[in-house]
């Protein structure tokens, strides 16, 4: 785990290997949650488009997040790890994750919550497991930022649906407040890896 990063403890050997890089995932996911939700508000009667796009966007930010992954791990000396995508760990924490947010959603229809005007179960469903994906992550490697990015989401998840103004737009919504949250968390990856490049060089010319 990089220095960058806030812990709840030192880190964890997987850690370590580079597996609790999620940052490197949320800036192309982001960008793809806000792209393709924004054409879901701009594009309702084009379904299947948009639909497609969006799994589309999803597999590229995926692949676009596995390079920035690996990028960063050569470049702070990890050569033999192999990143997030392909550790079974990961794909049974999403399943769990997708796993309570379907009972989530199922609730919310027990409680035919999903009459409300502007409900759709796919944006709240893509919040709410995204959120507790990086919740369960976070906290299973103990990396603060991860617990506060799931944190975020979760109630966004809970807000989005609950607002009558943002459930009535809840495509922009989840475009704008899930996607951005995203965003500024890869940003703010980005800008942490740029500072510790700057810091060694800097070092260097002052010696």
């Amino acid at each position: 785990m990089n220095s960058g990063e806030n812990s709840f403890a030192p880190p964890m050997p997987q850690t370590r290997e580079g597996h609790g890089n999620l940052r490197a995932f949320a800036l192309p996911l982001g960008v793809a949650v806000f792209a393709s939700y924004l054409l879901f508000a701009l594009l309702p009667r084009a379904r299947a488009l948009t639909t497609a796009l969006f799994y589309v966007s999803l597999a590229l930010a995926l692949w676009r997040g596995h390079l920035l992954e690996r990028r960063w791990g050569y470049g702070s000396g990890r050569r033999r790890f192999p990143g997030t995508l392909f550790l079974g760990i990961t794909w049974a924490v999403l399943g769990w994750s997708l796993l309570w947010a379907g009972l989530l959603i199922a609730f919310a229809h027990a409680r035919t919550w999903h009459w409300l005007g502007g409900w759709r179960d796919g944006p709240i469903l893509l919040t709410l497991t995204l959120g507790l994906f990086h919740l369960a992550q976070g906290v299973r490697l103990r990396v603060g930022r991860s617990v506060c990015v799931g944190g975020v989401l979760c109630l966004l998840g809970v807000l989005i649906p609950g607002v009558q103004a943002l459930r009535e737009h809840i495509n922009l919504a989840t475009a704008f407040l899930a996607g951005g949250t995203l965003i500024l968390s890869g940003c703010a990856r980005q800008g942490n890896l740029r500072r510790q490049d700057r810091t060694p060089r800097a070092s260097e010319k002052e010696g």
